[in-house]
């Protein structure tokens, strides 16, 4: 183990051990029941916490935020400094936030106070006002407040069309865990101790301990990009693929991490590349907590036969061929059929033509098109797929291959005049994908991977929930090409990608 680390660790058992000592001597049955000195413990921590300013930094670039979701603490000062690396001015609000917004006198106090009470009586003097500011181009701005109520808002530019351009971040403010109620006009009382483990940002994930309380903060693990090159066909004609169902927690946002239900731990699922006229003998097995099923639309059978849904430890196997060419999804057929997809359990298949398959191409991409739709975080930083949402049709995220804006941080590189093929499926579970590449126009698009269905000279093809089509296209000239959902109100929360030409 590193040095550093060594010290780190010694110094956060110093510091637990430090505050158990202290609750044992203030509250004498600590001494004899170590769950009243660990959670007194836990609240003096939270109330040190409270008195430290929360860091976070937010850069604008190419109209997007970066990063695009963090958590707060209700109670906590947050010293925002945010950076605008665009060519344009943007007007930055936090939409419907109530927070005690701080002048730079009052926070000056508030860094000196060494007590709760200082703090709260600072506080209880200084009205609810919206947090907004103006950050002018290759400017940073610092914006220093206090959040007071939990909930989920956004941090968005007001400025006409950059909402729409993808100029939106997700902000959840978490209520102290015992408080019961949140805190509006007056002061933070001192019981209410604030104990999240989402006290740092959410992008910046805490060394904890078990029980929650953060410590410190870790260097952030930067998200490696799913590569969506599609991978060419295995040999044979029959093809032996297994998938289990697994309950696994998986970022799907930078810091934003979903208690998921996936096929082999993933979202999307492994993404399946056939030739027709292959024989597929498929396993599913249960490894989570709830029956689970499969639904592949590449497949002409009975789904009350194939498509059963099987209960945790169970394995089902059953055959069926790629008759047709395309680009299809699978995803899980289970009720409620919408809760599932909300989860994660979906992907892709794309099945070459025999007889008359599409023409070749220098580049093959696969994406999948789909929606989150997120409850606030729990105790443990964690969102979970929201039913309610998701049946009102009102989606957090939408993103591609899984991850918010992945291919914006890192693009996708490719050759001036190489001729690229996307195929693009749409898991939905509402949202039609507008699909659209700015700066050129598609040469083909075979509507749904289909070579008999040859569309020619198209600027934006509409993609439906569970529908599939390839696209065809060069890019003339070096620069940054844009594949989005024209349906900007989708591409604001996440589906966006960029072609890097040169």
């Amino acid at each position: 183990m590193p040095s550093t680390r060594r010290s780190f660790l010694a110094s956060a058992l110093a510091l637990t051990s430090g505050i158990i000592a202290v609750a044992c001597a203030a509250y004498p049955d600590a001494q004899t029941n170590p769950a009243i000195a660990f959670t007194v413990g836990q609240s003096r921590a939270a109330d040190a916490a409270r008195l430290q300013p929360l860091p976070l930094k937010i850069t604008a670039s190419s109209f997007h935020m970066d990063p695009s979701a963090f958590t707060l603490p209700v109670g906590r000062p947050v010293q925002l400094t945010f950076q605008n690396q665009d060519t344009v001015q943007h007007q930055i609000t936090i939409t419907g936030m109530p927070a005690k917004v701080l002048d730079a006198n009052s926070f000056a106090k508030i860094k000196q106070v060494t007590s709760l009470t200082d703090l709260d009586a600072i506080l209880s003097g200084i009205p609810n006002r919206t947090v907004s500011f103006i950050v002018d181009p290759g400017q940073t701005v610092v914006a220093t407040f206090v959040p007071t109520a939990p909930g989920t808002f956004d941090l968005q530019c007001q400025s006409p069309g950059h909402r729409d351009a993808g100029m939106i971040s997700k902000v959840f403010v978490t209520a102290p865990s015992n408080a019961a109620t949140p805190v509006a006009n007056g002061a933070v009382a001192a019981a209410t101790a604030i104990a999240s483990p989402t006290a740092m940002p959410i992008n910046m994930p805490g060394m904890a301990m078990s029980q929650g309380v953060a410590l410190a903060t870790a260097t952030p693990t930067p998200h490696q990009a799913v590569d969506p090159t599609l991978l060419p066909i295995a040999p044979g004609t029959t093809k032996d693929i297994a998938f289990k169902t697994i309950d696994t927690n998986l970022e799907i946002a930078p810091g934003v991490t979903l208690a998921a239900w996936t096929f082999d731990g993933r979202i999307p699922g492994p993404f399946l590349h056939l030739r027709q006229g292959d024989t597929v003998r498929f396993t599913l097995t249960n490894g989570s907590s709830m029956p689970h099923s499969i639904d592949f639309h590449a497949a002409r059978t009975a789904p009350n036969v194939d498509y059963k849904s099987i209960a945790p430890g169970e394995s089902y196997t059953f055959t069926w061929q790629a008759a047709d060419p395309g680009a299809f999804l699978y995803h899980c057929g289970t009720a409620p059929m919408l809760q599932h997809l909300a989860e994660g359990m979906y992907g892709g298949v794309v099945v070459d033509a025999v007889d008359h398959p599409l023409p070749p191409v220098d580049r093959a991409f696969a994406f999948v098109q789909g929606e989150y739709y997120l409850t606030a975080p729990d105790a443990n930083g964690i969102v979970r797929a929201d039913l309610q949402k998701a049946t009102n049709d009102a989606p957090d995220e939408v993103v591609f291959n899984g991850y918010v804006n992945q291919y914006m941080t890192q693009p996708i590189e490719v050759k001036v005049g190489e001729k690229i093929r996307v195929y693009l499926v749409n898991a939905g579970p509402n949202h039609f994908s507008a699909f659209h590449v700015v700066g050129t126009i598609f040469d083909h698009v075979w509507v749904d991977g289909n070579p008999n269905n040859d569309l020619r000279g198209v600027q934006t093809w509409t993609v439906a929930p569970g529908e599939g089509a390839a696209f065809d296209f060069v890019l003339s000239k070096p620069g940054n090409y844009s594949m989005v959902t024209h349906s900007f109100a989708d591409a604001g929360k996440g589906a966006m990608a960029v072609f890097k030409a040169q």
